[in-house]
């Protein structure tokens, strides 16, 4: 696997979903923040030169004292992706999914707009919108 992922298609494939979106370069990557305009949900996209791709969303807020909770799933005949929620240090809840893609693959488009899909299917799905710990 190569060192830097080439994710040119990054910005065409949110744009083909019809997400809109702001990207912004950055030391080690690229971060998008993203919104999709048929419900107003936004949501942020970062890729990082090692080929990971992390989608989350704030979904609601806890206590400083859950700080550090995370809860994730992984297909055990798919180990390079996860999805789960965490709380973060100032006690937001993310809804979060993560991946590795290689951009070498030549599937690694295709994978790409999978996660996007799925995750975007997912957040906007109303039980979810807001969650409390």
């Amino acid at each position: 696997m190569r060192q830097t992922a080439d994710l040119n298609y990054a910005g065409a494939a949110l744009s083909r979903l019809g997400i809109l979106y702001r990207d912004l370069p950055c030391r080690n990557g690229e971060l998008y923040f993203c919104t999709i305009p048929s419900n107003g949900i936004t949501f942020d996209l970062q890729y990082s030169k090692d080929g990971t791709i992390r989608l989350w969303r704030f979904v609601g807020t806890t206590t400083i004292s859950k700080a550090g909770v995370r809860c994730e799933y992984r297909k055990q005949n798919y180990p390079h992706a996860v999805i789960g929620i965490e709380v973060t240090d100032e006690g937001d809840i993310s809804l979060f999914a993560e991946q590795k893609i290689d951009g070498d693959d030549p599937r690694s488009e295709a994978r790409f707009l999978k996660m996007l899909h799925g995750y975007t299917e997912l957040i906007d799905h109303s039980s979810i919108r807001n969650i409390s710990l």
